[in-house]
């Protein structure tokens, strides 16, 4: 590896984002331990949202983006608003790099909901965050612009899958 990343505070970050979807999903936590490499929650239930947040929820990105929206409510972000995308870019960056360098351990998260499944909710769910950031947060001059052509983009690719499978069931048919 070319540097070292720090660990700890992403066994933080995921803990507390397992103990966070654990009350969203009205359960309650009875314990919490995060220590340097691993890390554990002792709740009163689980399910494959809380099993699965960690890799979905960009703990630090979010906690960004929730301080730049309060922040923005105030006062224009005005040039700020690069060092905020910078931050939460640095932050993303680092959650993917976390959740990549866990997805070939034996986390019991994965094996639980089963790979694909996994695979699929957390790229979904990454995917879901990042567009939230980019319609919630304020953005450089010209961002809004290339969000409406992604997403444009997107239902495009969208609806062509969708036809390519309509017409592979059509063809199953006849």
């Amino acid at each position: 590896m070319l540097f070292h990343l720090p660990t700890r505070i992403y066994v933080f970050a995921h803990e507390m984002t397992h103990a966070l979807f654990i009350r969203l999903c009205g359960g309650r936590v009875k314990r919490i331990s995060v220590g340097h490499d691993s890390g554990y929650v002792i709740a009163d239930r689980t399910n494959f949202l809380i099993a699965l947040a960690p890799y979905i929820f960009p703990f630090y990105a979010v906690i960004l983006g929730l301080a730049g929206a309060v922040i923005a409510l105030f006062t224009p972000l005005g040039p700020w608003v690069f060092a905020l995308w910078a931050a939460i870019g640095a932050s993303l960056g680092y959650h993917w790099t976390m959740t990549l360098k866990m997805l070939p351990t034996r986390q019991s998260d994965f094996s639980s909901q089963g790979a694909f499944f996994s695979l699929v909710f957390i790229v979904l769910g990454n995917l879901l965050w990042i567009y939230a950031l980019l319609v919630l947060l304020p953005t450089p001059a010209g961002a809004g612009d290339k969000l409406w052509k992604l997403s444009s983009e997107l239902v495009r690719s969208y609806q062509t899958v969708a036809l390519w499978i309509v017409r592979l069931i059509e063809g199953w048919m006849v």
